[in-house]
């Protein structure tokens, strides 16, 4: 039927019965599959060793031990990464930006990094620090809903006119130097809007930890010693809608 025209139908035919509307696949698609689609592969490495995620969650890390992501872009081109630990971006965590705004790690194609800390300033890092178990249940309240989690973030570049949008840093890289960008400082009339909020929190009702085990070890991540690590801020574009995110329960707050 047209649009704008009134369908007429001859006296004592019956209009027809619309068809019932089939009903909706359900979304079986689990949080190991996802991390497997993203095109940046994320590492959470205990004490050097890589650890396996089973559906959004891993085994909590001991007092002390030795935490890092490695980050591993498996596509054929550049995407920005930003990665929070309970909330607070790897980069500059004081900064409390959107998304889109955040410093994030930038990865051309093939390229790995590896995420020891909290990057304070363009030379030296925080090292992430396992808490003792009382420690960790007072610094719960820091974190909020975050606290105990994991979150990555993709995003890729803008590939022109189409892709509407604005950013910062212009800074030429150094070859000794792990890449990073701020991302949008605006976003032009036009450009679409990014619907991230509403799948984070999808995604964070997948990682949703199931029964705690009577015995658990511990441990909350936070900033601990200072080291060096040098990066350098480079120019790059991030179209407003992620290419994919995902959140993971590390550690589950006590009730």
């Amino acid at each position: 039927m047209s649009p704008g025209l009134v369908e007429h139908f001859p006296p004592g035919q019956e209009t027809p019965e619309k068809p019932e509307p089939l009903p909706e696949k359900p979304n079986t698609t689990s949080m190991n599959e996802l991390l497997r689609q993203l095109p940046v592969e994320l590492e959470v490495l205990y004490a050097g060793k890589p650890i396996t995620v089973k559906e959004g969650q891993l085994p909590e890390p001991k007092q002390d031990q030795d935490v890092s992501f490695r980050l591993t872009n498996k596509g054929d081109e550049t995407y920005a990464v930003l990665l929070r630990v309970n909330g607070l971006n790897t980069i500059f965590p004081e900064e409390e930006l959107p998304d889109i705004e955040s410093f994030k790690w930038i990865l051309e194609p093939g390229k790995s990094v590896t995420v020891k800390g909290f990057q304070k300033d363009d030379k030296s890092i925080d090292e992430f620090l396992v808490r003792s178990p009382e420690e960790s249940r007072s610094e719960e309240v820091n974190y909020g809903r975050h606290a105990g989690t994991f979150s990555l973030i993709v995003y890729r570049a803008i590939r022109g006119k189409a892709d509407v949008a604005l950013a910062m840093n212009t800074d030429r890289l150094n070859q000794d130097a792990k890449p990073i960008t701020r991302g949008l400082a605006a976003v032009e009339k036009g450009a679409r809007p990014s619907s991230l909020r509403a799948l984070q929190r999808s995604l964070e009702k997948l990682a949703e930890p199931e029964v705690a085990a009577k015995a658990r070890s511990r441990g909350l991540i936070s900033a601990g010693k200072q080291s060096d690590n040098q990066v350098e801020k480079t120019s790059f574009k991030p179209y407003p809608q992620p290419v994919g995110a995902v959140s993971i329960r590390y550690y589950k707050p006590t009730e």
